[in-house]
């Protein structure tokens, strides 16, 4: 049970950066997120009911997100520069096979990193979930709960962010 500003600030900051850091990609700007989200609250702990964890955590997630989406639409983040290896050791290529072949599917791999990146730059809630279920494993019901979603609506997201990703690599391979 959380009975003041201090043990709630205790209780969840970590869960904030943990969840900012997921958006920007990074530590430091994560914690600086984190303890904006905080002061927030602390101007604001007259609002908050203490009594439900629960009702903490959804708001602790909602305005950590919406600070970490507003830091990625200042105009300094735009411009940032991204190297990908060739091959990060995902597939393994054969080098006996055609050379065509090996430079087909390095192509074929750029451009859905390419359409990653977009998706992440348009829509970073969907790259979230989609990241957060396909890459790293979590269930639906764990992200949904912690993004104050139902399961139906993070699998749905999954479904449109992979459309969007397919028609926007088909896109890529028609301007080539």
């Amino acid at each position: 049970m959380i009975e003041n500003f201090e043990v709630f600030y205790k209780a969840f900051l970590q869960f904030s950066v943990n969840t900012a850091r997921r958006i920007v990609k990074d530590e430091h700007i994560a914690n600086d997120i984190a303890h904006n989200v905080f002061s927030y609250f602390f101007e604001h702990q007259d609002m908050l009911d203490f009594s439900d964890e629960e009702m903490l955590m959804a708001k602790v997630s909602s305005k950590t997100r919406k600070e970490s989406f507003d830091y990625m639409k200042l105009s300094c983040n735009r411009h940032e520069m991204c190297i990908i290896d060739a091959d990060n050791g995902d597939e393994i290529i054969d080098e006996k096979s055609n050379p065509e072949t090996i430079i087909l599917e390095l192509e074929d791999k750029a451009e859905k990193y390419s359409a990653l990146d977009m998706l992440r730059r348009e829509n970073p809630l969907s790259y979230e979930i989609l990241i957060r279920t396909r890459v790293y494993g979590e269930t639906s019901e764990e992200v949904g709960k912690e993004l104050g979603m139902s399961r139906n609506c993070v699998n749905n997201r999954n479904s449109r962010a992979t459309t969007w990703m397919k028609e926007k690599i088909k896109k890529i391979r028609r301007h080539l």
